[in-house]
């Protein structure tokens, strides 16, 4: 494996439908339990794949999954909400049928889980959770709730300009007792001074972080006079820096 040859770890993420519109009507038209079992043999076959394989890090059950709380169409499985095109959160589930949101949540991890561990019965298994409407039980996947079922709490975090320590306190509501990552963050949404007070004000938290890396080197990115090209430098020596 390429990742091996380098010494990197491996973050796998599964079942994210960022593009809509490039998933196949048989499995858009699934039921819920239909899908659920199709994601299950997904996992199967990735577990079966890559079993005891040194450069997995960890299996990501899904990017932002949501429990529906309220009753969706057939086929809405994709999150209205798109960045430039892209989906990032994803519902489990398209009706509650009077069920708790959390077992809901709870019941989909297992299966995932049980798939995965009758094949490879060590990779870390997590899933990555996104504080939907400011609140950590928003997604219906609450960090207390979901502690039992994987081997770390993953949270997505990106911090408004201006509001670390709000930031940081939502952070807080993630720690249940399990090692903490965060798994995504970056200054999207503010200044890069922020982003580093961020990453510091976080080590009394979290005990792993990832940011992203675009593809370019940094000696690259630094001719490039644009402001998305500034940005992600200083994201990056930010990181770099303070080795969080």
């Amino acid at each position: 494996m390429l990742a091996e040859s380098h010494g990197i770890y491996l973050d796998i993420v599964g079942l994210a439908s960022f593009r809509p519109g490039d998933d196949p009507a048989w499995y858009v038209d699934l039921s819920e339990q239909e899908r659920w079992a199709v994601q299950a043999t997904f996992w199967a076959t990735i577990a079966e794949t890559l079993a005891d394989r040194p450069g997995v890090f960890a299996f990501n059950l899904m990017n932002e999954p949501v429990v529906a709380g309220q009753r969706l169409e057939r086929g809405e499985w994709v999150h209205p909400v798109e960045i430039e095109g892209l989906h990032y959160v994803e519902f489990i589930n398209l009706d509650s049928v009077g069920r708790d949101r959390s077992d809901i949540a709870v019941a989909w991890i297992r299966q995932m889980t049980r798939a995965i561990r009758a094949r490879d019965s060590q990779t870390l298994i997590t899933v990555g959770l996104f504080p939907l409407l400011g609140s950590p039980a928003g997604s219906g996947f609450a960090p207390s709730r979901i502690a039992a079922e994987v081997d770390y709490i993953s949270v997505h975090l990106y911090p408004e300009a201006g509001r670390v320590y709000d930031a940081l306190k939502l952070l807080e509501a993630y720690d249940v007792g399990l090692p903490l990552v965060i798994e995504e963050v970056f200054p999207l949404n503010n200044r890069v001074d922020d982003f580093g007070n961020f990453l510091r004000g976080s080590r009394k938290t979290a005990d792993g972080w990832l940011t992203f890396y675009w593809g370019e080197p940094l000696e690259t990115l630094r001719e490039r006079d644009e402001p998305l090209a500034r940005l992600v430098v200083g994201a990056m020596e930010a990181f770099e820096e303070l080795k969080p």
